[in-house]
């Protein structure tokens, strides 16, 4: 006669929910457990706000993901970095526009209406790949501490124009050695930071960039296609942190 089997003590996975709270007090990560509306930032073309985000009205960039435009210079990349900026500001976002270009100056900013007051927005001028991949670290860095210490942040958006005028450190030395490399991934660099602290502070990031007439797409690119181009323009959006 087979013996019977004796069942074990059972292990609910709500408690492994409370395991996985008690980790997250010591490392940095985010448990999601309420389902949250998502929020856009209309890029003030109809038709390229419902590409975006699938709705005619209401829609635009996300306000928690990197959202990437694409095309030839000329193109209007840095006029819809313009107007996107110009509606974050009036719902409620401060803005941090990075220009790699030298193509925009405080002045000029109102003529877009965009409030150019340091209350309200920030130009920054880099090009170099280093230079901002710490700079933005450091930025996120801050400000999970400023929220972690119990202080409400506000929303920022940022903007990076255009990316595929960035150059690292190594291609720099190879150009000053005569032994350029053409076609470097920059995104590479850039995106060390971004996937995950971004997010988890939900900040919009914008960057635009100049790519070869055959790579020219009229939708909006996924994140593999963003790491298969050579050259891309990002655009990424941000509501508050939450971590």
């Amino acid at each position: 006669m087979a013996k019977a089997v004796k069942e074990g003590k059972k292990f609910e996975f709500s408690k492994v929910g409370s395991i996985l709270d008690n980790i997250a007090k010591s490392i940095p990560i985010q448990i999601e457990k309420e389902i949250k509306e998502k929020t856009f930032i209309t890029t003030g073309v109809y038709l390229l706000d419902a590409a975006l985000s699938g709705r005619l009205l209401g829609g635009g960039v996300a306000s928690n993901r990197i959202t990437a435009f694409a095309g030839e210079s000329g193109a209007g990349k840095s006029f819809i970095a313009y107007s996107v900026s110009k509606h974050a500001q009036k719902a409620g976002y401060c803005v941090i526009y990075i220009d790699t270009e030298q193509a925009i100056d405080l002045e000029d900013l109102p003529k877009f209406g965009i409030d150019n007051s340091l209350e309200a927005f920030r130009l920054i001028r880099s090009n170099k790949v280093e230079d901002v991949n710490m700079l933005l670290t450091q930025l996120i860095d801050d400000l999970k501490e400023q929220k972690l210490a119990g202080f409400e942040l506000p929303k920022l958006m940022i903007v990076l124009d255009s990316l595929g005028q960035m150059a690292s450190n190594k291609e720099k030395a190879d150009f000053a050695k005569r032994r350029h490399q053409a076609g470097y991934d920059q995104s590479k660099s850039i995106r060390i930071y971004v996937p995950l602290d971004q997010h988890r502070l939900r900040i919009p990031r914008h960057s635009n960039d100049r790519v070869q007439p055959h790579l020219l797409d009229a939708r909006p690119f996924s994140a593999r296609e963003i790491k298969r181009r050579k050259r891309i323009a990002i655009l990424s959006v941000c509501d508050r942190l939450h971590v």
